[in-house]
């Protein structure tokens, strides 16, 4: 696997005399870009002001493919990379197109390498080789895979390859008669959408994210963070984490989810065991964060692995004073900097 850091001797060694520079990397963002891409601004200027606070220089980049100094932008005493780049609907493949250039230029940058990142974005690949390491994923359905189908059972249809919940509402949650309703639903949505989709079957529990760090050993997961859907079901509503619950779209679902940490000891156990072993599953660096619905039982299934998820996800944990986003960013940074974890 491309490691991506420097070898050792390659490390800079001018630190303790000079000021280490960080790059924030990020998209191109449009003033008509929608929100989950206008987001990314936000990051990039909290993060790089929390930089700041750690004694970096930091510079912001856009990520340009077309822009013909970006090579040496990137390697003009850069001493390490905050990799906020994602993909999109304009840009498919600009994630995967920057971490490889980071690779290439054997650049320090956060997050996880190639090889993960392009397993866990497909989303039926990624719950394929869970179910085949006997990690719990629910059912799924495609146009190529529908041996799972049962019918009047709730499916969630939702985009193969998009994070940031692009392309899941309300209305993407069916309950097919037939297997012939669900494949018309999915070409529905597919030609809706313009992006290939997949049924999922809609689990009714309780939904979590898993936040992980890299530790010195291995990989620390953090306190599960619950999300609790207020007022859903009195309004007729499936608690769905929808773009609209995520963006701001409808007010309704945006201000009705909240983000706690989850007090449920035997329950955290089980979701932080089945998250490191993805973790290592998957071979993730840095940081990550893996999601989970229970199903009717109470029992956890894995719907999703992020390798370089928005660091929101950390939030709750800043607020309850267990960890300062400060020292998120610390240790973030110093594992892609060094090639492992910085907890002291």
């Amino acid at each position: 696997m491309t490691n991506n850091r420097r070898k050792k001797d390659n490390i800079r060694t001018h630190h303790d005399l000079e000021i280490p520079t960080a790059v924030v990397l990020h998209n191109i963002i449009a003033e008509n870009s929608p929100e989950d891409m206008k987001d990314v601004l936000i990051q990039a200027e909290w993060i790089g002001q929390l930089l700041c606070n750690l004694g970096y220089q930091v510079k912001n980049i856009i990520l340009d493919p077309a822009d013909p100094n970006l090579v040496h932008k990137l390697t003009d005493s850069v001493d390490v990379v905050f990799n906020l780049v994602d993909s999109n609907r304009a840009e498919p493949a600009i994630a995967y197109w920057a971490v490889t250039c980071l690779e290439r230029l054997n650049i320090p940058f956060t997050g996880s390498p190639i090889e993960p990142m392009v397993l866990t974005t497909d989303k039926i690949q990624t719950k394929a080789k869970l179910r085949q390491a006997g990690l719990a994923t629910a059912d799924w359905v495609s146009t190529r895979d529908t041996r799972a189908f049962r019918p009047q059972i709730p499916y969630l249809i939702k985009p193969i390859r998009e994070d940031a919940s692009i392309g899941v509402s309300q209305a993407s949650v069916i309950r097919p008669e037939s297997l012939t309703d669900l494949l018309t639903a999915l070409a529905q949505q597919e030609a809706a959408l313009g992006l290939p989709c997949f049924a999922e079957h809609y689990l009714p529990g309780r939904e979590f994210d898993v936040p992980l760090l890299a530790t010195k050993t291995e990989v620390e997961t953090l306190t599960p963070v619950e999300l609790v859907f207020h007022g859903f079901l009195a309004a007729g509503l499936y608690p769905v984490y929808s773009y609209d619950a995520k963006w701001g779209g409808n007010s309704l679902e945006y201000d009705g989810v909240q983000l706690q940490l989850s007090f449920d000891p035997a329950l955290n156990e089980q979701l932080q065991s089945m998250a490191r072993q993805a973790w290592d599953l998957f071979d993730l660096r840095g940081y990550g964060k893996v999601d989970f619905r229970l199903d009717a039982q109470g029992c956890p299934h894995i719907l999703e692995i992020n390798c370089n998820p928005s660091l929101y996800l950390f939030w709750p944990h800043h607020q309850a004073g267990l960890l300062p986003m400060k020292e998120v960013i610390r240790r973030i940074v110093c594992a892609a900097e060094t090639g492992r974890s910085c907890e002291n």
